[in-house]
């Protein structure tokens, strides 16, 4: 995967699936860059914003 970012660093694809695989390890911080950088890039994409609001309600939830 990081491979791949690093060919493609602004491919919505790949930045989905590494945001969702982090957030599915409960690796919730580090998804959220990867959510930011998917909005930077289409601050329309509804599903990181959605996967955002869900992070964030996450992390919130632990702390």
């Amino acid at each position: 995967m990081n491979k791949s970012l690093e060919l493609g660093p602004n491919n919505a694809d790949i930045l989905y699936n590494k945001r969702y695989i982090l957030e599915k390890l409960k690796r919730y911080q580090e998804s959220l860059e990867y959510y930011d950088k998917s909005l930077k890039i289409n601050n329309n994409d509804t599903d990181a914003l959605e996967g955002l609001e869900r992070v964030l309600k996450k992390i919130k939830d632990i702390n």
